[in-house]
């Protein structure tokens, strides 16, 4: 799972990475943990800084940075013919305190709250 975070300029993504932080889980049909991960406060697990276009609605551009993180939660399987596996997906990530990327101001508040979202995977074969 990618995500990331844009700002204007790179103090403002410093800001963010030292107040945002998050937890994803996902649980396994019998609802038996397959993957965890928790993080925040530093830029741990977090990708480089690179260029790129920001905009606040669709239709004016400023140039900035943005970095992102990658939750390699592995592969989610379904070995039953003809049937659908069904994982759940928790996910919070969160700013502690405010920030600001150079086109607004954010927080503190959350930024994505999932809780057991349903992933299906479904295991088009009909069997032997």
């Amino acid at each position: 799972m990618k995500f990331g975070w844009g700002a204007q300029k790179a103090v403002q993504l410093n800001k963010f990475l030292s107040v945002e932080s998050g937890s994803i889980s996902f649980t396994d049909p019998s609802g038996n943990p397959v993957f965890s991960d928790a993080w925040g406060g530093d830029a741990t697990g977090w990708g480089p800084y690179v260029s790129t276009q920001l905009t606040r609605n669709g239709t004016t551009f400023i140039d900035g940075l943005s970095t992102g993180r990658v939750e390699p939660f592995g592969l989610l399987s379904n070995p039953n013919p003809g049937t659908d596996a069904i994982y759940n997906l928790t996910m919070t990530w969160g700013l502690g305190s405010a920030v600001n990327d150079g086109l607004g101001a954010y927080g503190p508040a959350p930024i994505v709250q999932v809780t057991n979202c349903p992933i299906i995977v479904r295991n088009y074969n009909s069997g032997p």
